[in-house]
């Protein structure tokens, strides 16, 4: 292997300088570094392309999300959770007027609302039967669940203030938005027994 001989009397640069195993000089060509790169160019080629592909994706997300009804679906989910608050409180037990009912279900707040569409399942299946239509009927069934927090109510049997809900919403291919009346809300945080 070829090694450096710094002291070799060569004039000049003697860092190209090698010699082999027999104490021959041997040179080697010059390190050339990488031409830089023109970041500029990059960038003005680089962004363009970016914006484009951002804008494409926005949009079909926001076309997706308006032609499947998402939102019309969370919608309907937060209504029927909202009623189903009201039907499972009673007045007077607790101390609850009517008012005060409809009062909690109204500042009721859902958070971490997920949407997951889903397949025509045993609740969808019960929407499609009340309203007389098929699975051929359907442009999507989606699965809407999230937390609640539910002000001004004592903990009971019937409902906490930490709480979760879930529903089924079916989207009609007329546009449509039908949801389940049986919301499914329960504690956030059950008891261990």
């Amino acid at each position: 292997m070829p090694t450096t001989r710094p002291d070799h009397p060569h004039q000049g640069d003697n860092r190209n300088l090698l010699v082999d195993a027999s104490h021959t000089p041997v040179t080697r060509a010059p390190v050339r570094l990488p031409t830089p790169i023109n970041w500029r160019a990059v960038a003005f080629l680089l962004i363009p392309i970016v914006l484009i592909g951002g804008g494409f994706l926005t949009y079909r997300l926001a076309y997706q999300n308006a032609y499947f009804h998402r939102q019309d679906a969370i919608d309907n989910c937060i209504a029927s959770t909202r009623h189903s608050i009201i039907s499972r409180l009673v007045p007077g037990d607790d101390g609850l007027t009517a008012a005060h009912i409809a009062r909690i279900a109204a500042t009721t707040e859902p958070s971490h609302i997920a949407t997951v569409k889903s397949v025509v399942d045993e609740d969808a299946a019960q929407i499609l039967s009340d309203l007389n239509k098929t699975k051929d009927d359907v442009r999507v069934t989606w699965e809407v669940s999230g937390d609640l927090t539910i002000p001004d109510i004592v903990d009971s049997v019937s409902l906490q203030r930490d709480s979760a809900f879930g529903c089924s919403v079916v989207v009609l291919k007329d546009g449509t938005v039908h949801g389940t009346q049986g919301v499914g809300v329960k504690s956030r945080y059950p008891s261990p027994d």
